[in-house]
């Protein structure tokens, strides 16, 4: 989904966070995750934006020129994961305003991911099954309005409803440059997956 679909669904200064990122990158910015769904918690569920682009490295540098602030270093950057059975990579950032209360993942994607991904986000958006959405709001109530669970435990819970809901979504991987450069030369189809010289 993109800014303005979601607007209503963020605080006023995270709606001019993300409308500052866009203006400063000059592309679209897409928003998936809970905050397409109702079981979204306004300034407590995560978030999670992502953009394509067919010159990876300038829009690399053009993030980390306006918000290398918040960015968290030394973290691995490369996320990869199959979709049916083809490769996928992105590069990924985790952002954080301690003081505003912002944080949210952010991917780059080359430009040939864009119809793919998007159409998967609109199935999962519009298609989940409604007891699966009162087991989301359930889950998120318990760990955000009464604390009765923990972050952790939270977290391995989504991961493995995921894993039986859409299987892609807990099946990626994390890699530092090292590792990307290893898995890229390992795969044979290579149509989806950033070409490390790209971004490095």
């Amino acid at each position: 989904m993109e800014l303005e679909e979601i607007k209503n669904k963020l605080t006023k200064y995270q709606y001019d966070y993300f409308a500052e990122l866009k203006e400063h990158i000059d592309l679209p910015i897409y928003f998936y995750g809970s905050i397409s769904r109702e079981d979204y918690v306004k300034n407590k569920s995560d978030l999670d934006v992502e953009v394509f682009t067919n010159n990876i490295k300038a829009t690399k540098i053009k993030i980390e020129h306006l918000f290398n602030y918040y960015q968290i270093k030394n973290e691995n950057r490369f996320i990869a994961f199959d979709f049916n059975n083809k490769p996928i990579s992105g590069y990924k950032y985790f952002f954080k305003d301690e003081i505003r209360g912002l944080q949210f993942d952010f991917i780059i994607f080359n430009k040939s991911c864009e119809d793919i991904l998007l159409h998967q986000h609109k199935i999962i958006e519009t298609q989940l099954p409604f007891l699966c959405s009162v087991f989301l709001i359930v889950m998120k109530f318990l760990y955000y309005n009464l604390n009765i669970i923990n972050k952790e435990t939270m977290v391995y819970i989504k991961r493995q409803f995921w894993q039986l809901y859409a299987p892609y979504k807990s099946a990626y991987k994390i890699m530092d440059e090292t590792e990307y450069i290893h898995y890229y030369n390992s795969q044979k189809e290579k149509e989806y997956l950033i070409k490390p010289k790209n971004i490095m």
